[in-house]
């Protein structure tokens, strides 16, 4: 059975305030930060330390406090995906932008754990498949690593491409194969 995250994208405009709620969760290799307006995710931050995901948020987000509540017990699908089990998140997560950008979120989000997609393949679920740097473009810009798996879109000679979290392609790399070892 295929795992395929849930993820329904929420207007931006419809969660703009000036505070948010956050909680950090740690990992083994890596360790992520959860931004979130009342049930829904604005933004997932991925770093190798706690205190790298406290600098990352406090730098994006003047007003933040942190909490325990956690909606969709996000928190908890996060610990067990970084523990290795096969997950499909399941959330509301805004969505801060639009047209053939939000496609690409929208199709990536989609893409099975275990399973990779080129750049161009991406880009022509998302309706051009001549778009594949713009289809880097939107990934590399992608505020919800994890949920929008991005690390799970790669090059078409089958290299890994960048990775704009943690440590980079070496995090992506990582994350890849985790979860090939785990399907």
């Amino acid at each position: 059975m295929k795992l395929i995250n849930k993820i329904q994208f929420i207007s931006v405009s419809d969660c703009i305030t000036d505070h948010y709620s956050y909680c950090t969760v740690p990992g083994k290799q890596l360790s992520v930060g959860i931004v979130f307006y009342d049930d829904i995710v604005m933004r997932v931050l991925v770093g190798n330390t706690i205190t790298e995901v406290n600098r990352q948020v406090k730098q994006e987000y003047k007003r933040v406090a942190k909490s325990s509540k956690v909606p969709y017990k996000l928190d908890l699908q996060i610990v067990k995906y970084l523990s290795g089990e096969p997950i499909a998140f399941e959330c509301k997560a805004a969505l801060w932008t639009n047209g053939f950008t939000a496609r690409v979120i929208n199709k990536c989000s989609k893409v099975p754990y275990g399973e990779v997609l080129t750049y161009s393949g991406l880009a022509a679920k998302a309706g051009n498949g001549q778009a594949a740097r713009a289809a880097g473009t939107a990934m590399r810009n992608n505020r919800c690593p994890l949920l929008v798996p991005c690390h799970r879109v790669i090059k078409a000679n089958g290299e890994p491409g960048r990775y704009s979290a943690g440590s980079g392609t070496a995090t992506k790399v990582m994350l890849l194969d985790m979860e090939k070892s785990n399907t």
